[in-house]
């Protein structure tokens, strides 16, 4: 079965972090919320898309996480410096809003499982209306103490280059590789392109956003593609999308 190599590099460099941050596998999950989501073609040109969909407050959803956060640097496997490189190589993208999270240890790494409602297919064979089991490494985490033995600190959210998961009821236009084996999941998983790369949240506004440090989209390569699609409109974004995959 096939796994996505950057797991494992992901593994090996930051070991040493989570070893003293968050070796544990104690974790938790959020509440969940239920809204109609979806979204339609206009009534014009067939490629512009169109939101009809409520979203959430990006601020009320993340305010039930643990507010302590540690990141973990990591060289990717495979890296893409356009939107171009990286529609064309990925295997699916979508717009989608996450119905569920799970999070899970694996190899002594944390993991996110994640369950996408898909809404808006651009590429691949998932469809609007199916679920997408989608994989990110990092997650909320509780370390093991390193002064009390057995004893675990409390919770954290790890994420790979500052770059935290998705979280439940947020709507995102995804890039994917897969289905595969990806960490905990032995079949039918998706992972994100590039893994911080691939993954652009949609506001209220319907523009999208980068929910990494800000300061990374100034001149960092391994940011081109969030920098060159943050602050967009997502129809903007799909039809760039669409032209790159044609």
């Amino acid at each position: 079965m096939l796994r996505n190599s950057y797991i494992f590099l992901i593994a090996t460099i930051a070991a040493g972090l989570l070893a003293s941050a968050c070796g544990g596998s104690e974790l938790a999950s959020a509440p969940a919320e239920s809204a109609e989501a979806r979204v339609e073609s206009s009534g014009g040109p067939p490629s512009v898309a169109v939101l009809d969909f409520p979203l959430l407050d990006p601020d009320r959803v993340e305010s039930s996480f643990p507010p302590a956060f540690s990141s973990m640097s990591a060289e990717l496997a495979f890296s893409y410096g356009t939107v171009g490189e990286i529609s064309r190589a990925a295997s699916g993208i979508l717009v989608g809003r996450v119905m569920a999270v799970e999070y899970q240890s694996y190899s002594g790494l944390p993991f996110t499982v994640t369950s996408v409602l898909v809404m808006k297919s651009l590429k691949g064979t998932l469809q609007a209306g199916e679920l997408a089991t989608v994989v990110e490494t990092g997650g909320i985490h509780a370390g093991r103490s390193k002064l009390v033995p057995g004893a675990f600190g409390e919770p954290r959210e790890v994420g790979v280059e500052g770059v935290p998961v998705m979280k439940e009821g947020e709507h995102w236009l995804l890039f994917l590789i897969g289905p595969s084996h990806v960490g905990p999941v032995s079949e039918g998983a998706y992972s994100v392109s590039g893994v911080f790369q691939g993954k652009l949240r949609l506001g209220k506004d319907g523009h999208l956003q980068f929910t990494g440090t800000p300061g990374s989209l100034m001149g960092d390569e391994l940011f081109a593609v969030p920098a060159a699609l943050a602050g967009k409109r997502v129809d903007e974004a799909i039809l760039q999308i669409q032209d790159s995959v044609r």
